[in-house]
């Protein structure tokens, strides 16, 4: 249990967002408690969740590292590997094409989805790596030595840092977990993210609503998994209602956001409204500029899925 992690303030937190008009729900409280987290795998382990996000090209990812880091120790670091699932798939690529010592450190902040990750790791890596499982937040890399360089010592060993299932897209600030987080990586490690494509450029709103699902079909394949922190924690709830919105307003130039919005109508008083989950589409080459722009040369840009 890393530095600083307070489940109990986390829910009391939620409890309190949950029950105040118009408080937005950070993102990590659509995964504290055991509900929650089933409804993510629920939403996860959907078949086409997995033809839209579980295909990735793992095979070409493993190959660019190992062709670059050889025969030197390795540190897989998932960063919010939820169910594990895409990490520990990683995992057995790169053991696949290396005899080298391979540690995977999988960091979560639910602690459901982190017993069901360590559990896939367990099963399906056996002695072949060596798990540890982290329960904290990924916003505090700093706190964590394991997933840092030793200053002053000649680095041996690699690190990949893993933000695989969309957690690109979930940041409330992209820019500054790329400078302050990723930042901390010594030269010579990796990072590996996907991300989800722009319909149309954000200059084009109307375009955006036409295309992108969500925006064009509702937000409903998601709302048990949305709702459910306000359904189970706010006091008087008569009735919820979802929305998407588009806001254009993003951090990375090229860039939008889908916020889903969730109207609480209580048996009693006026209703109330909260923004549960937010995610972003990217266009690539920009994506790419802002890596690079804090020291990061990108290796590879690999499509998949259907769209």
């Amino acid at each position: 249990i890393l530095p600083r992690y307070d489940r109990r303030a986390l829910m009391a937190e939620l409890k309190a967002r949950a029950n105040q008009n118009g408080a937005a729900l950070e993102q990590t409280m659509l995964y504290l408690d055991d509900q929650s987290a089933q409804d993510y795998l629920d939403l996860c382990g959907s078949d086409s969740f997995v033809e839209r996000f579980r295909s990735l090209p793992l095979e070409a990812v493993a190959e660019a590292i190992i062709e670059r880091a050889g025969d030197r120790p390795l540190d897989l670091n998932a960063l919010g590997p939820g169910d594990g699932r895409t990490e520990v798939s990683l995992a057995l690529e790169l053991l696949n094409r290396t005899s080298a010592n391979l540690r995977l450190h999988l960091l979560d902040i639910s602690h459901p989805l982190l017993v069901i990750a360590y559990q896939r790791a367990a099963e399906k890596l056996g002695d072949r790596a060596e798990v540890m499982t982290l329960h904290g937040d990924f916003h505090h890399i700093w706190r964590y030595p394991v997933f840092l360089p030793s200053p002053g010592q000649t680095q041996s060993r690699r690190r990949i840092y893993t933000m695989l299932g969309v957690t690109m897209a979930n940041l409330d600030n992209e820019v500054a977990f790329v400078r302050d987080q990723l930042g901390l990586a010594a030269e010579g490690d990796f990072c590996v993210l996907d991300y989800q494509k722009v319909f149309a450029p954000p200059s084009e709103p109307e375009k955006i609503r036409e295309l992108d699902p969500p925006l064009a079909r509702g937000a409903s394949a998601h709302s048990s998994w949305i709702t459910g922190p306000l359904r189970r924690y706010c006091s008087d709830v008569a009735k919820l209602e979802t929305e998407a919105q588009l806001n254009t307003r993003s951090l990375v130039e090229g860039s939008y956001e889908i916020d889903f919005f969730v109207t609480v109508f209580p048996h009693l008083g006026p209703p109330h409204k909260h923004l549960a989950v937010k995610t972003r589409r990217y266009s690539g080459d920009k994506l790419r500029a802002l890596f690079s722009d804090y020291g990061w040369n990108v290796l590879h840009d690999l499509p998949y899925g259907p769209s």
